[in-house]
């Protein structure tokens, strides 16, 4: 409020009346002591004896709810009079006016319940209210959008507010506030927590409320564990025969992730000799790294193989319950694991070798079928067929044959070649 006093100049012969109005009641209003409240006009009354006692002038503020600045409005006094003639007349008591300013309280702006916001993967939501400050002019179109519509979504995706609600327009009152809800995004990427920003902005034909704009900032968290790696080969089995071909020899390892990631996976290969084997059984590529890159869950690039090493040597010496030579020799791979968001080393995997070199005898001409037996062989019962045939004297009372061993040893060996009846037959070598 703002306050002036009136008196009258001279005395009058009569009372005066003196009108006092604001020419703009909605933004000023006038009242005098008694009156029930601020009107846009009032009255002042000089009684001819106190015309020399000023009266106090009430100037009130209106309140509105736009942002429309400071406004100017005036006041002026108007006197009359029935009784005393000149202060009838506006020429001998011209009106006299009061300039006031009515200071503006409201500030154009969008309104919003919250500045950060959390969602999760999982379809967690989060929610903040948007309104706007003060009463527009005309219709006000706010817009809400994410920055990054693959870790959060909004809706709604605009709102509508007015002077007052239009529902058939879907307009809302300007001071009703809106809720929006913000919905996390799930993926399968092991991406860590996200950030992204939710813009929340303005357009209308009210230039107060033209090119608005805040922010509220929002957190993804992410739901995906560390991933994990897996080693695969493939082949389960690779030959020693050096007749073999190159794919049955060689096996290829393959790592894979069990949910991509937002950064490169990087694999080092090793293989160790397990049950049976040695560690010249087999060779291990020169490029030991395999690359899983951001994104994706299978690795690329240059290859990393596993190649049976073909040495002449039977090295297994176990055998089976029924007699049977253990034929393979197993190899373990493993992998060390780098980046990967934090991946896991992977479990190892097992390459198995067939071994192709089978300790025994050779002999030239050939042994018949069922002393060639490997399982007979190993277990010293095969039947004993007619091999060489000699005459007791005269032409043909010999027979030769030659012996070698069928696999490389590994020390040197003995061959103790006997008669099972030296009474028929004597043996002896040359030298």
């Amino acid at each position: 409020t703002a306050a002036f006093k009136v008196a009258l100049a001279t005395e009058p012969t009569a009372a005066v009346t003196v009108a006092v109005s604001s020419d703009d009641g909605g933004e000023c209003r006038v009242s005098k002591a008694g009156d029930s409240g601020p009107a846009v006009s009032t009255t002042l009354t000089f009684a001819a004896n106190a015309w020399d006692t000023a009266q106090e002038v009430t100037v009130t503020g209106v309140d509105d709810d736009v942002d429309d600045g400071d406004q100017d409005c005036v006041i002026t006094a108007d006197a009359s009079s029935n009784g005393d003639a000149s202060y009838n007349s506006n020429t001998l008591v011209p009106s006299r006016t009061v300039a006031v300013r009515n200071s503006d309280n409201d500030t154009a702006a969008l309104t919003v319940s919250k500045t950060t916001v959390s969602t999760d993967e999982d379809g967690g939501t989060d929610s903040f209210t948007v309104a706007l400050a003060s009463e527009p002019t005309a219709t006000v179109t706010v817009a809400i959008a994410s920055s990054d519509t693959d870790e959060a979504r909004v809706s709604p995706a605009s709102i509508k507010f007015g002077a007052a609600a239009d529902q058939a327009n879907n307009i809302v009152r300007w001071d009703a506030t809106q809720t929006v809800t913000v919905t996390g995004v799930d993926d399968d990427v092991d991406d860590d927590d996200k950030s992204y920003a939710i813009t929340v902005s303005s357009t209308s034909s009210d230039t107060n409320y033209s090119g608005l704009s805040k922010t509220v900032s929002g957190t993804s968290v992410d739901d995906e564990a560390a991933p994990t790696v897996t080693l695969s080969l493939s082949r389960s089995e690779i030959k020693e025969a050096a007749g073999a071909q190159a794919s049955e020899r060689q096996a290829t390892v393959t790592a894979r992730l069990s949910h991509a990631t937002k950064e490169a996976t990087t694999v080092t290969v090793s293989a160790a000799a397990g049950a049976n084997a040695a560690a010249d059984d087999f060779a291990l590529s020169a490029n030991k790294t395999l690359t899983i890159d951001a994104g994706d869950t299978t690795s690329t690039g240059t290859a990393v193989t596993i190649t049976a090493v073909d040495d002449r040597v039977d090295s297994l010496v176990a055998t089976d319950d029924q007699g049977n030579g253990i034929t393979a020799k197993l190899v373990t791979v493993s992998g060390s694991v780098s980046g990967g968001n934090g991946a896991s080393a992977p479990s190892s995997a097992t390459l198995r070798i067939t071994e192709n070199d089978l300790r025994g005898l050779v002999f030239t001409p050939a042994l018949p079928a069922a002393a060639s037996n490997p399982r007979c062989r190993r277990q010293g019962n095969c039947p004993v067929p007619v091999y060489r045939t000699v005459n007791e004297s005269g032409n043909g009372n010999t027979a030769t044959f030659q012996v070698k061993l069928a696999t490389q040893p590994t020390a040197a060996v003995t061959v103790a070649v006997s008669s099972q009846d030296e009474s028929e037959g004597l043996v002896s070598k040359s030298g």
